[in-house]
């Protein structure tokens, strides 16, 4: 990269740029080629699909620039102590959606037995906990954890890297649960299918 400031700034502005017109085109390419029927009948699912289509295509490619622009930011202490606090705020409420999840189960007394038939027969609050852990955390904890890593890698040594390093550890752990969760339900349905 080069010397000057200003044309980091611009290289760092232009890669955003970029990533949302990248995403933008991909996902009206995806568009183009549905079926009109499908999107006559289905509109508010298809809207939504491509909203998740382009945030993970843009927010992937916005990988790069967010490295250099944190790398621009290294001389600013207060940055990195919000960056850890937010990391470890965020990595932590994936840590109480894992327990709200097993309390939930637990409370109802269920054993995570997926050849029962009892095993969905939840109450209010375990189909809340339930939602909220594969609904929500499912989809936000990759990008999270990404981000949290290019965090990682452009922050100064200091405590606040290791915060967000101990971040993107409890972040991991969230995502393998969340991968055991997904095999155990794809177990159930292949069981009761």
């Amino acid at each position: 990269m080069t010397a000057d400031p200003w044309m980091r700034r611009l290289f760092i502005a232009g890669g955003y740029v970029a990533a949302a017109g990248i995403g933008a085109g991909l996902t009206a390419l995806r568009y183009s080629r549905m079926d009109p029927a499908v999107v006559y009948q289905s509109g508010g699912m298809v809207a939504f699909g491509h909203l998740v289509y382009f945030l993970s295509i843009a927010g992937t490619l916005s990988l790069p620039p967010s490295f250099f622009l944190f790398r621009e930011l290294r001389a600013f202490g207060w940055f990195w102590k919000i960056c850890a606090g937010c990391g470890l705020v965020t990595a932590l409420s994936a840590v109480l959606s894992e327990a709200g999840l097993a309390i939930a189960f637990l409370g109802e007394g269920l054993k995570f037995n997926y050849s029962d038939p009892a095993f969905f027969n939840l109450s209010w609050l375990a189909w809340l906990y339930y939602n909220a852990h594969l609904g929500i955390r499912f989809w936000v904890s990759p990008a999270i954890f990404a981000l949290l890593l290019c965090v990682y890698f452009a922050a100064p040594r200091c405590l606040a890297r290791r915060l967000i390093a101990w971040a993107a550890v409890i972040e991991s752990a969230v995502l393998m649960t969340q991968a055991f969760s997904v095999w155990l339900l794809l177990r159930y349905h292949q069981f009761h299918a």
